[in-house]
């Protein structure tokens, strides 16, 4: 059963540079990621 995950951040670099490979694997394992900037 596929997972979701919501990254909330205040700027579009703040998550990139700090979770963006936990984002990227977790999307890679068919679970859903929503960001909201």
């Amino acid at each position: 059963m596929a997972e979701k995950m919501m990254v909330v951040a205040a700027h579009m670099g703040d998550f990139v540079w700090r979770c963006g490979g936990s984002i990227a694997k977790y999307a890679q394992e068919g679970n859903e990621v929503l960001v909201l900037v």
